[in-house]
């Protein structure tokens, strides 16, 4: 049964990416390659969205200051990854 999956890539953001980037990165390569399935990656930046080097797999980039979204997280419980991602399985 192949299942939508968000990504949260926010860690590897950073051009400087420490030991929780790497980790989204290498776990993101490794489950991309599988092609088992379908793989919505989110980011967040005021910027302009990164080229990242994933081929196969929806980019889904929002335009919020990150201090507001984990803010939101937070105290809010809100918005959820799924919702702004229009739906997932797994996140």
């Amino acid at each position: 049964m192949t299942m939508k999956i968000l990504l949260d890539l926010r860690p590897i953001m950073d051009p400087a990416f420490g030991g929780v980037g790497v980790y989204t990165k290498r776990i993101t390569d490794a489950l991309i390659a599988r092609r088992r399935h379908d793989y919505r990656l989110f980011t967040n930046a005021w910027q302009n969205a990164p080229r990242l080097a994933f081929q196969g797999v929806d980019l889904l980039h929002w335009r919020l200051p990150n201090k507001v979204l984990n803010s939101a997280f937070a105290f809010l419980g809100r918005p959820r990854l799924e919702d702004l991602a229009g739906g997932a399985d797994a996140v």
